[in-house]
């Protein structure tokens, strides 16, 4: 993986409305605590009434990565397990590692995502996911043995 990766956590520090966010809701689906990737996108500064946790100043770009398969490992791997899920609180963020993507890397990724936001019933989501996916370990340089170990092939 890249040396130049930054923790989540320093992302999450904000106590300011902001543009855009990605959030991770604290219940979906009934589940108090997460059992897949459920990153949301916010862009009209919307507040929550359960407890959720709000990446500010994010952009598609992130959230397509939250919701990776990558991200998804990591949340497995450092964040504490719990009734069936993961409880995403900050401090388990501190090991969770994002690369700083430049604008031209995040495009790709970026497109994928506005085709699922704009089509969110579309049955080319599972494919623009894989796709996505497979950006994501592009960036990150990871190898196909390490990809086998995120997707729990290996």
């Amino acid at each position: 993986m890249q040396k130049d990766i930054i923790p989540l956590l320093k992302m999450m520090n904000c106590r300011e409305k902001t543009a855009s966010a990605v959030i991770a809701p604290d219940v979906k689906d009934g589940q108090v605590f997460q059992v897949t990737p459920c990153f949301l996108y916010d862009t009209k500064g919307m507040f929550a009434n359960n407890a959720s946790f709000i990446i500010p100043d994010a952009d598609e770009y992130l959230l397509g990565y939250s919701n990776s398969a990558l991200s998804w490992f990591m949340i497995q791997k450092y964040c504490s397990s719990i009734q069936n899920g993961f409880q995403l609180m900050s401090a388990y963020f501190e090991k969770t590692l994002i690369f700083p993507a430049s604008d031209k890397q995040k495009i790709p990724v970026i497109k994928h995502v506005q085709s699922i936001l704009a089509n969110p019933d579309s049955t080319d989501i599972p494919h623009l996911e894989k796709d996505i996916n497979k950006l994501v370990y592009k960036l990150y340089n990871l190898t196909p043995e390490e990809i086998a170990i995120v997707e729990g092939d290996a």
